[in-house]
């Protein structure tokens, strides 16, 4: 079970709204909001706070912590980051965090990967993921700003609190983080353009497969319509009746029998041809004997349908 916090500034209690920097400076001289051995006075803004880069850093694939008071951890173009807050934050009950990021990380093409709330009542330093979107290393620096924190009051506090993390209450990576990291894939940024290129090419390739299939696939299977069309209409069931009510009982068939493929794709094969004769002469539609229309049983058919042979289905031995 969660231990529950006094409240920030109880007297004023049901009032919400985010603390101004004076606010915050009283918050903190109780002991709230950012403990007192990692608050920097020139971190305070008039309604927000910097966060700073803490002394762990970690990178991804690697999963060795770094310690950024000796060494800046090295950013690679497109590699993956893990990154602890200096300050160590320890929010009251009706008080939540809103996180912000910093423009000049932006613009060296780093992301910050983070939620954007801290929830009331957690206790410990950030956790904070970093990736860098740029073609050029990036040096993230022990004491470098990295993001800004909005510290909002509650009207009153939740009734859940979030658990706080024991590793990161003292300034360390949870065990699981770190093995995530080090078993993150990384591609350098060469790879990453190769596999966009690759993308491009298939994507191109596609549209082109697409194009053939448009004007030249289509208007075959238009004529295919237009065949099984003619052939109904000359028969003696058509006598008498409608050109729409024929195409409607042809549009029929031929989805049926398209169905059975189960495939978004029409098969452009003279053997579904064959099957739709074939249902339409089982229904009467089309005069016996059909001898000539059994097809073969090719691959596709076999591979296609859910049956096994023409015969098992369709009698045009009358």
């Amino acid at each position: 079970m969660v231990e529950r916090q006094p409240l920030l500034f109880p007297e004023n209690a049901g009032v919400s709204g985010i603390l101004v920097d004076k606010e915050i400076q009283d918050a903190i001289e109780r002991n709230w909001l950012i403990s007192k051995e990692t608050f920097q006075q020139s971190s305070l803004e008039a309604s927000s706070y910097d966060i700073r880069v803490g002394t762990k850093g970690v990178i991804g694939g690697d999963g060795v912590e770094i310690d950024l008071r000796k060494d800046a951890m090295e950013l690679g173009p497109g590699a993956y980051g893990g990154i602890i807050s200096y300050e160590k934050l320890w929010l009251p009950d009706n008080v939540c965090a809103r996180i912000g990021s910093k423009r000049a990380l932006s613009y060296e093409g780093v992301i910050l990967l983070t939620g954007t709330t801290v929830d009331p009542g957690y206790e410990g330093h950030l956790l904070f993921g970093v990736y860098n979107a740029s073609q050029r290393k990036v040096l993230i620096r022990f004491n470098k700003k990295l993001c800004n924190i909005v510290f909002e009051r509650l009207g009153k506090p939740p009734e859940r609190l979030a658990p706080s993390d024991p590793s990161l209450k003292v300034g360390n990576f949870p065990d699981a983080f770190l093995d995530r990291m080090a078993n993150m894939e990384v591609l350098p940024w060469m790879q990453i353009s190769e596999r966009v290129k690759q993308i491009e090419t298939i994507t191109k390739d596609i549209l082109d497969l697409k194009a053939r299939y448009d004007d030249v696939l289509q208007p075959i299977w238009s004529r295919f319509g237009d065949n099984v069309f003619a052939m109904v209409r000359s028969s003696p069931w058509s006598k008498g009746k409608r050109p729409n009510d024929i195409a409607e009982v042809v549009s029929r068939h031929m989805d049926a029998e398209i169905a059975l493929l189960g495939r978004e794709r029409i098969p452009l094969s003279i053997s579904l041809l064959q099957f739709v004769f074939g249902a339409l002469c089982k229904d009467g539609v089309i005069a016996v004997p059909l001898d000539r229309y059994c097809p073969l049983i090719t691959p596709e058919l076999e591979i296609l349908y859910p049956v096994k042979a023409f015969k098992l289905r369709f009698d045009f031995s009358t």
